[in-house]
């Protein structure tokens, strides 16, 4: 693996992200800098170097090399406008330094929870730069084991609670009154994760009472704009999302309905499938007159021909 020369990849220096995210290892390296650069390369700064200095140069770079996927953000990219959750649901390259207690054997196939500092490479071939990622870590720390529940105290609580299991019985058996009644004993015990809360809605919808149906999704879709949820959840957030936006239709808020529609045509491949339902579903019908719903509409009607 020789990682000097024309394969160095130079990050820009603009939108750096720093932050706690948790990531699921892939793989993982350890980090020789003898055998992984390539000697022959022509590098001036290196060879300009005192003996001292080479030797705590090559030091800078005896850690890990992980590769994985980012199942939760907070982390921010500062730029010219704050982008929060940045890296979500993204695979990266994270530079373990030397400092760490962290293993191969220890992380692999493990969730870890992460502070990421990116460093800016443009020219640079401080750690990790030359490791073709501009990402490196100040604090670690295994949380369990990877695509599990580990980390989210909510999914933990709801495995554990016998009044989530009740609702889920009565709700598969199409019993929403009874289902509702244990969801929100759930709900008040906080043992409530984003699906039970996702099919509490669906169930306050099948009774007809998309009023209670808002406040629940509401806060499913508030953390689901600062990408504060985890990358398993998204098929369900993304349901959530478009059953808010039908009951705020349903209880005639046209203005908030359409928020959530015009979000879908900033990537309408991705949203194909919500964009159709929101030009045919009758729920939307209660807001068919409204200017908003009909600017949408207009713009939507391009992306499903």
């Amino acid at each position: 693996m020789m990682l000097l020369g024309s394969e160095v990849m130079y990050a820009g220096c603009l939108g750096l992200v720093n932050g706690p995210v948790v990531i699921d290892v892939d793989s993982c390296k350890s980090v020789d800098p003898k055998s992984d650069f390539d000697p022959n390369a022509d590098y001036s700064f290196y060879k300009g170097m005192t003996a001292v200095d080479r030797k705590n140069f090559m030091n800078s770079y005896g850690g890990l090399l992980l590769r994985g996927h980012v199942v939760k953000s907070l982390a921010v990219r500062e730029g010219l406008s704050k982008e929060s959750g940045a890296l979500y649901n993204e695979k990266i390259s994270l530079f373990i330094p030397p400092s760490s207690s962290l293993t191969c054997q220890s992380s692999l196939k493990k969730r870890i929870a992460v502070q990421v500092k990116e460093i800016c490479c443009s020219g640079g071939a401080n750690a990790p730069c030359l490791l073709k990622t501009s990402y490196t870590s100040t604090e670690t720390k295994i949380v369990g084991t990877a695509k599990s529940s580990i980390g989210d105290k909510s999914r933990v609580a709801s495995k554990k609670s016998e009044d989530y299991k009740k609702a889920i019985r009565f709700y598969k058996k199409k019993s929403y009154k009874k289902a509702v009644i244990f969801f929100e004993k759930a709900r008040v015990k906080k043992e409530l994760d984003v699906t039970g809360s996702y099919l509490l809605g669906v169930s306050y919808r099948k009774l007809d009472l998309c009023r209670k149906t808002v406040p629940i999704l509401q806060d499913i879709f508030e953390r689901s704009e600062k990408k504060d949820i985890w990358a398993d959840e998204e098929k369900t957030v993304r349901r959530s999302n478009f059953l808010l936006a039908r009951c705020y239709a349903k209880t005639n808020k046209p203005s908030k309905a359409v928020i959530i529609l015009n979000s879908y045509l900033i990537e309408p491949k991705k949203y194909r499938k919500e964009i159709r339902l929101s030009l045919k579903h009758k729920d939307f019908g209660w807001i068919n007159a409204s200017k908003e719903y009909r600017d949408y509409s207009s713009s939507a009607g391009k992306y499903v021909k």
